[in-house]
């Protein structure tokens, strides 16, 4: 059976994008957590590695609102 990728890699950049603004804003670190982790992958697999680099740097401050 193959298996193919709902999303192609802009499209899930731009929904995680959002999922994580609206997680932040709700503060929700649980769920911004998550959405930035798919959101880092999909930028380390375009070869975004500096918004990579970015999202790794917020990591304290997410982990910091964390309960």
């Amino acid at each position: 059976m193959l298996l193919v990728h709902t999303f192609t890699w802009p499209s899930s950049i731009a929904t995680n994008l959002k999922s994580a603004e609206v997680a932040h804003r709700l503060n929700t670190a649980g769920e911004e957590l998550h959405a930035t982790d798919y959101l880092l992958y999909a930028y380390l697999q375009t070869a975004q590695d500096q918004a990579a680099r970015d999202i790794v740097g917020r990591v304290p401050e997410m982990m910091a609102r964390f309960n």
